[in-house]
């Protein structure tokens, strides 16, 4: 251990703080250990405007992004959405768009702190950070996240992400959803939380990069910018916001909102749904017998079987199981656990997170056993 000064709360590392905030939350089950969410009930009105600025923020980032890429998936579709998060990487406000995404850019955040990023790589004002391998969090390689970080003089008070859908990411076939992508190795390109600018300014050799391993190059580094000139419009905005209610109820707040997001989950759970044990089955066609792949034993055709069963407890608590799901199978379909939890992401915010306030708390009630392995 070093004497070194942090760059999160009060000099602390992250990865200390993300450590502290998993030991609170399993000791007390509230998130950062908040028993007594008094901050924003103080000054309800106060705490409506706090939250509706960041929003804002958010949703003229996205805008900003559709209008700067132009691209059409995301000037068009807008497949794409921005969300703010703590030092440590978990969601504070999620703009409109595409609501898979709460936990999973988050992730990505959180596997930089876990890798000491703090330290061996380093995070600096003005860094550019992306990232798609869905082994780390996404649905699939074609979901890039742009993250930049937020600090306030010397201390990291947030995060912004961006998260888009790329049409091309250089996989065995065209498009976001090559169906001939049977295993890893044919995901196309994969960055692993890379720093691919500084000063916010891209770098000139990922652009190089970039150029010369995708066929629809110019719109992927169009996307590039635009996420780069919605996560900076953002960041301007947080440390505005900063500025006018003051760092120390900011950083308070922003927790607050999590943990006042997740007993609200708990009481629409308890309002809404009936307490007892749901159980399904659906069923997925993998057609691969005609796909242009090249390893032959995934040239068939299957179905396989989907059991789900759902406990809705007293309590207010969700617990998902997907144990027999079936094993992996040289197809596109297979899912990662993170993966899994964008489904439930979507799932939870359009069912009963719809009122705008969706962010890590409404996930917080919810807990999933993923299929084994074996």
């Amino acid at each position: 251990m070093t004497d070194r000064k942090g760059i999160g709360d009060g000099g602390r590392p992250l990865k200390q703080m993300l450590e502290d905030n998993e030991r609170l939350y399993k000791e007390t089950g509230c998130y950062a250990g908040i028993t007594d969410p008094h901050l924003l009930k103080e000054d309800p009105v106060r705490a409506e405007l706090f939250h509706s600025r960041i929003m804002a923020a958010l949703i003229a980032g996205r805008e900003t992004c559709r209008m700067v890429s132009g691209s059409p998936f995301v000037r068009e579709v807008a497949e794409l959405c921005l969300g703010l998060f703590t030092p440590e990487g978990e969601n504070i406000v999620q703009s409109t768009g595409i609501q898979v995404h709460i936990k999973l850019m988050g992730d990505n955040i959180q596997w930089m702190v876990r890798k000491n990023y703090e330290e061996e790589v380093g995070i600096h004002d003005g860094d550019f950070f992306i990232a798609n391998d869905p082994v780390i969090s996404g649905m699939h390689a074609a979901d890039v996240y742009d993250m930049l970080p937020i600090f306030h003089e010397s201390e990291l008070v947030g995060w912004v992400s961006t998260v888009i859908m790329e049409m091309d990411i250089g996989a065995v076939s065209p498009g976001c959803m090559p169906t001939a992508n049977v295993e890893r190795g044919t995901d196309g390109l994969k960055f692993l939380c890379e720093r691919i600018g500084s000063n916010d300014r891209l770098h000139r050799d990922f652009e190089h990069k970039i150029e010369n391993s995708l066929d629809m190059y110019h719109i992927f580094l169009l996307d590039r910018k635009g996420a780069m000139a919605a996560n900076i419009r953002v960041r301007e905005e947080i440390k505005k916001i900063v500025g006018e209610f003051g760092l120390d109820f900011y950083k308070q707040a922003t927790r607050e909102l999590i943990e006042e997001e997740k007993c609200n989950q708990v009481a629409r759970i308890k309002q809404r749904m009936i307490p007892g044990r749901y159980r399904n089955v659906v069923t997925a066609e993998f057609p691969m017998s005609k796909q242009p792949v090249a390893w032959i034993p995934a040239k068939v055709d299957t179905i396989r079987l989907i059991p789900m069963q759902m406990d809705i407890l007293p309590e207010g608590r969700i617990l998902l199981d997907f144990e027999g799901t079936g094993e992996w199978g040289w197809h596109a379909y297979n899912a990662t656990p993170n993966a899994l939890w964008g489904g439930i992401s979507v799932v939870t915010v359009q069912t009963l997170s719809y009122d705008g306030r969706g962010n890590l708390g409404s996930l917080l009630p919810v807990d999933a056993k993923e299929p084994a392995l074996d």
